[in-house]
């Protein structure tokens, strides 16, 4: 294009999809109430984590757990870090939700089936869940 040429018209307005792009909105599944204020920087606001305070039912859930979260907190050790410093337990939880985010929408694209939405997503909650026995 030279200076002569008009400019492209864009497909679609700035900030917009095309029609036949293959985006999820995810504005749509925004609460309100975790809005962050125009003024607080995302990148420490804190997250929704999920309900923290439900223990495992039986012993043998809770020993799953307890094995879960040795496994988990060697990994973490192994990088210098630690789940029982509360910075690092945040940010891994929010990482699951935003994996939990991902798995969302490869599900609404029919990647992955019903099924293995399921299975991925509760074991998403068993790391979540292993974490508080660190």
């Amino acid at each position: 294009m030279t200076a002569a040429q008009p400019a492209p018209e864009p497909a679609a307005p700035p900030g917009q999809p095309q029609a036949d792009a293959d985006i999820i909105d995810l504005t749509t599944r925004r609460s309100r109430s975790h809005a962050v204020p125009p003024h607080a920087s995302r990148r420490f606001t804190a997250m929704p984590d999920h309900d923290d305070t439900q223990l495992p039912a039986t012993a043998e859930e809770r020993a799953m757990y307890e094995d879960l979260a040795d496994q988990l907190e060697q990994r973490f050790r192994n990088i210098r870090e630690t789940l029982t410093d509360p910075r690092t337990a945040h940010v891994f939880k929010a990482s699951l939700t935003v994996v939990e985010g991902l798995l969302e929408g490869v599900r609404a694209q029919d990647i992955i089936d019903a099924g293995q939405y399921e299975l991925l997503t509760a074991m998403m909650g068993d790391l979540r869940t292993a974490a508080d026995h660190v």
